[in-house]
């Protein structure tokens, strides 16, 4: 291999174990482990907690033998105790966690591991279930069934030789980045487009369909097209960019400014500012797309000075797409006599978002409607930041505790219903790609308030109300004054709904099919 290949170091046979069924399995080594001083690691974890020692189960350390390059092993479970094996290996250690825990889905990881530094070589890793009916339920929180949802036929008919490879460094269910790459993958396959889908990282529950980025190169045929969705820094981006691809085709989403990161997420913020940096080989695609001008303008500074975009290779495209289900905009008005005011924030808990932003506005707020509330919902992987919003609303503010709701897992007719329910949506967020969260807010009804960011400038118009600096006794009065009247409500949401039909107009998915009307 170059240094250039992608290369799968180690690999399962299968996406899952389901031990009531069968508990062995087959672990491919790739020719390169035999020029390593590795060994082999079965570790594996509780699904639900994957910390030490909390989640814990145990793990086996196993010598490799040379020449040999498919393992059998088995995973046995005894009244809650769990045992390994791989025929033909030594095992050199183990360990197990001495306090039962009580699970009935797991993680199991295949590690090779240095012989000299125990730092870890490569992983592979696959879910484990003792029962079938756990499996289903993990695996359905995404619907893997061709036509739900249905999108629009498209007006353009593609190449059936195509392949589409749509690559993407992380893919997540709930994630906004990882639902249009799912959303998309789906599109093109209704419309009789080859499509699979490689990423570096994604959610486990995916890996029935969703292939390492290793496998691109062995999956390589003819007539190939990347379609790659930029967000963050990818470590194989040259890689996957060596190879003989007929056309690539870039959708980025925007980077977010390392700055804002820094404070509370160094290693996040040096991750974007290594995207930001990696952003010059985006000028080696054939065709670029990018869901705002405001995210095309940040990544043409990336490029050459001689480099400039024009309609034959640069498209903007929301990136949302909405079957024919949804295109009918919902909107319930609030039940009579519940005139409570209920301050609405969506999106995930991160440092660009300025959640302390809206913890102050909100401590103005109070001030004048003692009774309002405010309810943020989104998910948090930074535990400092978390704890400083805590102390904000806590210790500093002392936001009485009932005046806050935090709900870091809600989606579908939930969120909904939190959308139709709730008075306004404030977002204080200082980057975005495109605000995803105003889009399904003013689909619904809901009136927003928005920071005046240079993106939602661009993207919503003038049916947002903005606020240019954060004067937060400016913006609390403003609110006040803006819900005293129901009239407001109305002239408010007319405006929206003229926006949310226009940008309904260019999420049918058409805009990217058409990007596929390639000559091979």
């Amino acid at each position: 291999m170059s240094d250039l290949a992608l290369e799968a170091l180690v690999s399962f046979d299968k996406n899952q174990i389901i031990l009531e069924n069968i508990e062995e399995f087959k672990i491919t080594l790739s020719d390169s482990v035999d020029n390593l001083k590795v060994s082999l690691i079965i570790d594996v974890y509780s699904l639900e907690d994957q910390r030490h020692p909390e989640g814990h189960i145990g793990w086996w350390k196993f010598e490799l033998n040379e020449n040999i390059n498919e393992l059998e092993g088995k995973l046995k479970l005894n009244e809650g105790s769990f045992g390994c094996e791989l025929l033909g290996c030594a095992l050199l250690d183990s360990w197990q966690n001495p306090k039962k825990i009580n699970t009935v889905s797991y993680i199991v990881n295949a590690v090779l591991r240095s012989d000299l530094t125990n730092a870890a070589v490569y992983i592979d890793k696959i879910p484990c279930f003792e029962y079938e009916a756990d499996a289903n339920f993990y695996r359905s929180q995404y619907n893997r069934k061709l036509n739900e949802p249905l999108y629009e036929f498209g007006t353009t008919l593609i190449d059936p030789n195509l392949n589409v490879r749509i690559v993407c460094p992380d893919v997540y269910v709930k994630d906004a980045v990882g639902n249009f790459c799912l959303d998309t993958h789906k599109l093109f396959r209704q419309q009789n487009i080859s499509s699979s889908i490689y990423a570096k990282e994604f959610d486990l529950s995916l890996n029935d369909f969703i292939q390492k980025i290793e496998r691109l190169e062995n999956d390589f045929g003819e007539n190939e097209v990347l379609f790659y969705f930029a967000s963050t820094f990818f470590p194989e981006l040259d890689k996957v960019l060596s190879l003989p691809f007929k056309h690539r085709i870039v959708y980025y989403h925007g980077i977010t400014d390392p700055e804002l990161l820094m404070v509370f997420e160094p290693a996040t913020a040096n991750w974007m500012k290594k995207g930001r940096a990696q952003n010059k080989l985006l000028s080696k695609f054939d065709t670029l797309v990018a869901n705002s001008r405001t995210s095309a303008r940040e990544l043409e500074q990336s490029f050459d000075s001689d480099y400039t975009f024009d309609d034959k290779n640069f498209a903007i495209i929301p990136p949302v797409l909405l079957p024919l289900e949804k295109k009918k905009i919902s909107i319930v008005e609030k039940e009579d006599g519940k005139n409570e005011i209920k301050i609405l924030v969506v999106g995930r808990v991160q440092t660009n978002k300025k959640i302390e932003d809206v913890l102050q506005f909100f401590s103005e707020f109070l001030l004048i409607e003692p009774e309002a509330s405010l309810t943020i919902i989104g998910f948090s992987n930074d535990g400092a930041y978390q704890n400083y919003l805590d102390w904000l609303a806590n210790e500093s503010l002392k936001i009485p505790a009932d005046r806050i709701k935090w709900n870091s897992n809600l989606d579908g007719d939930e969120l909904v219903r939190e959308y139709q329910s709730s008075s306004i949506l404030l977002n204080m967020s200082e980057h975005e790609g495109f605000a995803v969260t105003i889009f399904e807010a003013m689909r619904y009804g809901l009136p927003v308030f928005s920071f005046a960011q240079a993106t939602i400038l661009e993207i919503y118009e003038d049916s947002c109300i903005y606020f240019y600096e954060k004067n937060y006794k400016m913006v609390a009065g403003a609110v006040k004054r803006f819900l005293a009247h129901p009239q407001n409500l109305k002239v408010q949401k007319a405006k929206q709904m003229e926006q949310v039909e226009k940008l309904i107009l260019r999420m049918s998915g058409k805009e990217l099919i058409n990007l596929l009307q390639i000559k091979i």
